[in-house]
């Protein structure tokens, strides 16, 4: 299975080698010939023209919206997530504390205060950030400082989102959700033991989580509820523009599309094993990365 599997990818990528884009399905188009054949964990887009992804051994890579270039990085050690407020200032993180800033047009290593892998961050502005990570690590940015907050859970957290300074959430390990308000952070009732990998919220009454065996939650701005997925697959990240547009992403090349209705599946089994981090900077432009330097990007447009 797995021999057969590098076949089809070896062939797709042969095949579209003197092609800047290979379609795969409908609007979503294979980058050819790949930046990296690292595994690549976080993407952040912008807009159209704007883009980074980050991944093993410290590679980072930026996208003027047609090619994708390395930067230097000054660390090797590997990076799950990446987050930009604008052109000139952006951070990306990941493991043993591992954080660096964007600006000045260069990246730079900053005190994390923490040796605990980092898996992901998430900013409201300049003054105003957060990330999370391994055994319930959560800290919080001030303009000034990285400071580490308490915790209510030793799992291990995956994703975190904000709508605005008081109201956030993290999901992680074990099906663990937990809450920030102006209290702090709360771990709310269980709703899953399964494994949540990402969250996503559009605003205070709307958000989503994803995680393994196709588990995909809603909240309402009142409660956390199963929504059917169609998928038995691993999703490992998920990203919503609006109530109405949202994707998420995950093993086996699957991509699923929520139309403010119903999860559709986009894309299945077209290209590589696993995809680690979706970004759409408008319903019309996104991109997913993955494993062996994968970069799939969608337009709209077309």
């Amino acid at each position: 299975m797995e021999h057969s599997r590098r076949f089809i990818i070896s062939t797709i990528l042969a095949v579209g080698f003197c092609l800047h884009a290979l379609t795969l399905y409908g609007q979503w188009n294979l980058y050819n010939p790949l930046p990296t054949e690292k595994d690549l964990f976080g993407v952040f887009f912008l807009d159209s023209v704007n883009g980074w992804a980050v991944g093993n051994e410290g590679v980072i890579l930026r996208s003027n919206g047609e090619n994708w270039t390395k930067e230097e990085c000054p660390t090797l050690r590997t990076l799950r997530t990446v987050f930009f407020l604008n052109e000139e200032i952006g951070w990306a993180a990941g493991y043993h504390g591992t954080l660096l800033k964007y600006e000045n047009q260069e990246w730079t290593l900053q005190n994390s205060n923490t040796f605990k892998d980092i898996y992901s961050i998430y900013f409201l502005d300049e003054t105003h950030g957060w990330a999370v990570g391994y055994n319930g690590l959560i800290m919080h940015y001030n303009g000034v400082e990285w400071t580490v907050q308490p915790s209510p859970t030793n799992f291990t957290l995956r994703s975190v989102c904000f709508t605005d300074t008081e109201n956030g959430w993290a999901v992680g390990n074990g099906g663990k959700i937990l809450k920030h308000d102006s209290n702090g952070w709360v771990e709310i009732p269980a709703v899953t033991y399964t494994a949540l990998k990402s969250v996503s919220f559009v605003d205070e009454s709307n958000g989503w989580a994803v995680g393994d065996y196709g588990k995909v939650l809603y909240y309402n701005g009142e409660y956390w509820a199963t929504q059917i997925s169609n998928t038995d697959a691993y999703l490992r990240a998920v990203h919503f523009i609006d109530n109405k547009n949202g994707w998420a992403a995950g093993d086996g090349g699957t991509i699923l599309y929520f139309d403010g209705y119903n999860w559709v599946e986009q894309m299945h089994g077209y290209i590589l094993n696993r995809a680690y981090s979706i970004h759409f900077s408008s319903e019309k432009n996104g991109c997913f990365v993955g494993n062996s330097g994968t970069i799939v990007m969608y337009n709209g447009e077309e």
